[in-house]
């Protein structure tokens, strides 16, 4: 069913979607995106506390701001009011 949105074997379609939004113009920072993507992936699968702890500080320090951004964007040039 997703077939279609594979771009390449080493690209999810989480990625894909991000790499879209990225050249589409609706995120800015499509490495921080990629990055936040591979952090989520990796706290789901891991059982360390301290692998844990990093991601939720990252999460605190870089991706609360980057959602931020993403919603006054989507606010202001992609919703339909």
């Amino acid at each position: 069913m997703y077939s279609k949105y594979i771009v390449t074997r080493n690209t999810t379609i989480n990625e894909y979607f991000i790499k879209l939004a990225y050249k589409s113009g609706m995120l800015d920072d499509e490495e921080l995106w990629l990055e936040a993507l591979r952090d989520r992936n990796s706290v789901v699968h891991s059982y360390s506390d301290e692998i844990a702890k990093q991601i939720i500080d990252a999460s605190k320090n870089k991706y609360i701001a980057l959602l931020d951004i993403l919603l006054r964007e989507l606010r202001a040039n992609w919703m339909c009011e």
